[in-house]
């Protein structure tokens, strides 16, 4: 899919995120049906009714398979995307820490999943979004040690 494919959602969107970390690496979700392909922290949309929560949880089991528990809200990302043809243009991202002993021992995924480990070290050479979350990271990641 090609973002000149898609029509400009001018809505806003509210999802729920997790920044999932383990020996010096970061869980992250590649969007490959993309061009350019981007990552994301793993999660995806609140469901009306649905807790943010209860969201990333169902997300976080759509996406890999596996239940994680999560933790501790680590802040609210709100992003405005200037590009166009996107399918929306405004999102709010709620994130929390979240963990799962399975995919702890899991570092290396099956293909099919699009979730990837990557380094701390990688994060600034990936096209990561919203372009702002890098930043955001930085200072969640120094407060999570």
């Amino acid at each position: 899919m090609n973002l000149q494919q898609l029509k400009i959602n001018k809505e806003i969107h509210v999802l729920a995120r997790a920044v999932i970390i383990d020996q010096g690496m970061i869980l992250l979700s590649r969007a490959k049906q993309f061009t350019p392909e981007f990552f994301v922290l793993p999660g995806g949309h609140i469901e009306h009714g649905e807790s943010a929560r209860q969201a990333l949880q169902r997300e976080l089991l759509e996406e890999s398979g596996f239940e994680f528990q999560v933790k501790r809200f680590v802040g609210c990302l709100e992003c405005s995307f200037d590009m166009q043809n996107i399918c929306h243009s405004h999102e709010y991202n709620l994130i929390f820490e979240a963990e799962s002993f399975t995919v702890r021992a899991m570092h290396s995924l099956p293909s099919a999943i699009k979730l990837e480990w990557l380094s701390f070290e990688k994060l600034p050479e990936i096209n990561l979004q919203p372009k702002s979350l890098k930043d955001c990271l930085k200072e969640w990641l120094k407060r999570m040690a």
